[in-house]
């Protein structure tokens, strides 16, 4: 795997690439919520080089946070641009850009298919609307990738994801090491779903 600007552990970097090579023969497009600099998006753009990468961040730091269940603060991680990310991924003509509020910067999505959406956000509000958004949008055997599952500094991202996947039965969870970071794969498509 090539060298990234990412400030994902390298461990984590290999599950995600891992998890594209799993992917690259599902119909559907890719997501990544919660971009930052960039690094996990090169990732995704040049393992999956035939998928449209639809990266959804502010670009300007972390929302507002409940302190109930998440520790960042607004503003955490602004030290990053919507032209700084572009610089970055200017070769790779796969990437679609939908900077603002997640998830109203997402609206123009109604009709897309995904095959793996990787959730790095850190905190339960953005979490919980990335899973409301996608999980019915992954085609059968997709994957969602939440990168901070188990992380110390982001509880909410725990509380989000248990509380939705409480009552499936029919998802794969696993995760790249027994610290954190972890994978739902769709196994069934459910009435109701896009």
């Amino acid at each position: 795997m090539r060298k990234t600007n990412s400030v994902v552990p390298e461990v984590r970097q290999e599950f995600l690439a891992k998890q594209c090579l799993q992917v690259r023969d599902l119909t559907g497009s890719v997501a990544e919520i919660g971009v930052y600099k960039g690094g996990t998006a090169q990732i995704l753009a040049d393992y999956l080089p035939m998928k449209l990468i639809h990266l959804f961040d502010t670009f300007e730091g972390m929302p507002p946070t409940n302190p109930e269940f998440d520790i960042h603060e607004p503003g955490d991680f602004a030290d990053t641009s919507l032209e700084a990310v572009q610089a970055l991924l200017k070769d790779r003509d796969n990437v679609e850009f939908w900077p603002g509020w997640f998830p109203e910067s997402a609206e123009g999505l109604t009709d897309l298919r995904f095959c793996l959406v990787h959730v790095d956000v850190d905190i339960y509000e953005s979490t919980k609307a990335a899973i409301e958004l996608f999980w019915p949008r992954l085609v059968e055997g997709g994957i969602m990738v939440f990168d901070d599952y188990n992380a110390p500094r982001c509880p909410g991202t725990n509380k989000a994801v248990d509380e939705y996947f409480d009552t499936w039965q029919s998802i794969e969870v696993s995760g790249p090491n027994k610290r954190y970071g972890t994978r739902c794969v769709k196994n069934e498509v459910r009435d109701g779903e896009v």
